[in-house]
């Protein structure tokens, strides 16, 4: 039998999926438009394109920070094999990656 507590946790991480597969795509999007409008506009970084996209950039690294947190407290409430691995699966190593580049590149660029 189930805990309360890990099937309330396993609803919320399934809503989670849902939403953060669409904002991977707007994410790519975002950087796409980005991309080309700092070529023709000469933006040398984030700080001198619109601040819309530095605070997009911003809140979709936080929304997968958040992910990567609840995914980790899933995996100590389940004993299951998927969930024991993911912090060291192949996806878990692309999310933890993604977050670090964000968060060093903010380091480095001030």
């Amino acid at each position: 039998m189930s805990n309360p507590s890990t099937a309330r946790l396993n609803t919320f991480v399934d809503w989670v999926d849902k939403v953060t597969k669409p904002v991977v795509v707007i994410s790519v999007i975002l950087y796409l438009v980005e991309i080309e409008l700092s070529l023709r506009n000469h933006w040398g970084n984030s700080h001198e394109s619109p601040s819309f996209f530095l605070w997009s950039e911003r809140l979709i690294a936080g929304l997968f920070t958040f992910e990567i947190f609840i995914r980790w407290r899933r995996q100590r409430l389940r004993s299951d094999e998927m969930t024991t691995r993911y912090p060291f699966s192949i996806w878990g190593a692309i999310d933890l990656l993604c977050i670090a580049a964000f968060l060093f590149r903010r380091r480095l660029s001030g």
